[in-house]
């Protein structure tokens, strides 16, 4: 068991030591695969999500957030192209492009009406430049077989291209990604990058503090649409909510309103031949044949397995 949970802080980018897989377990593959998908992995950034980001107002116009990063980590790493440096910081996941700069990246997931196109705009942006870094590449996974068993080995290359680049990376300190839903909340996935790097001049650009808006654009037209209704039904979906939407609180009204599906009464009398019995007194109440005879059955086609007894309805 051992090697499953080093398996899974190894796709969560914890461990760069050869790791082994044992054929014995036949749901590895069914947990790797939910492990990937629960930790984001399938997105080219891995990490939890609003680590640092706050909420400083949240209206029909926009929502401002600030974003203050925790201290950065740097540790040597030996790899592949020699001597390097990783960069983490706490709370904060990391960029996983193979052969590229591995540098930290903040996800936050911003709730949004459902009417408007949204505009991602910096208002004030606190930073600093440091020289004399290496920054590693994010590795890539190798399959290396020894005496007939299988290792997942990470290797650290460099894409030479990317390395030959005269300028900081990722190109922007934070991107907006395209809205879409998180069950019936619109969202917007904004990535933060606080540290950008630039390999040619091994300086990073080091980010302090950042004042961002997410301005809602909507029609001269229209009119902010929010669902008035709203109340919390299912508690465990609210604390999902809760926990991955940074202005949770703000953002409930702006849901789209989920329509109730339509399910065909059940009609158990709609065929077939019934009897309905009046019971007046408590107690053990015995059917005979001769009863159903005289109530107009006719029990030459009747199997006794098939015959069933509701009430109330059940």
């Amino acid at each position: 068991m051992s090697d499953f949970f080093n398996l899974m802080l190894s796709f969560l980018g914890f461990s760069a030591r050869p790791l082994r897989l044992r054929r014995s377990f036949p749901f590895l593959t069914i947990g790797i695969a939910w492990a990937i998908v629960a930790a984001g992995l399938l997105l080219p950034i891995r990490g939890a999500y609003g680590a640092g980001v706050r909420v400083l107002t949240c209206d029909e116009g926009r929502v401002r957030l600030i974003y203050e990063p925790d201290a950065l980590e740097r540790t040597p790493l030996r790899t592949d192209s020699g001597p390097m440096d990783r960069l983490r910081i706490a709370g904060a996941g990391q960029t996983s492009r193979e052969g590229w700069p591995s540098v930290p990246a903040q996800r936050v997931l911003v709730g949004i009406p459902l009417d408007v196109e949204v505009q991602v705009r910096v208002v004030e942006f606190t930073s600093s430049v440091k020289e004399g870094y290496r920054v590693a590449p994010a590795p890539r996974s190798e399959a290396v077989g020894v005496d007939g068993e299988r290792f997942a080995v990470e290797r650290y290359v460099r894409d030479e291209a990317a390395y030959q680049q005269d300028r900081f990376w990722p190109e922007a300190s934070v991107i907006g990604e395209k809205p879409s839903f998180l069950r019936d909340q619109r969202v917007v996935e904004l990535v933060f990058y606080p540290v950008r790097f630039n390999p040619v001049r091994g300086e990073i650009l080091r980010c302090e503090r950042m004042l961002v808006d997410v301005i809602f654009r909507r029609g001269a037209d229209k009119s902010p649409v929010r669902n008035p209704k709203f109340n919390i039904q299912n508690f465990q979906e609210e604390r999902f909510y809760r926990g991955i939407i940074v202005n949770y609180e703000g953002a409930r009204e702006w849901r789209r309103m989920r329509r109730a599906k339509k399910v065909a009464a059940a009609r158990p009398f709609a065929s077939g031949t019934w009897v309905k019995i009046k019971v007046l007194d408590d107690g053990m109440v015995r059917v005979t044949g001769a009863d159903l005879l005289e109530a107009g059955v006719d029990l030459s086609g009747v199997d006794p397995k098939t015959i069933r007894i509701y009430y109330g309805g059940g």
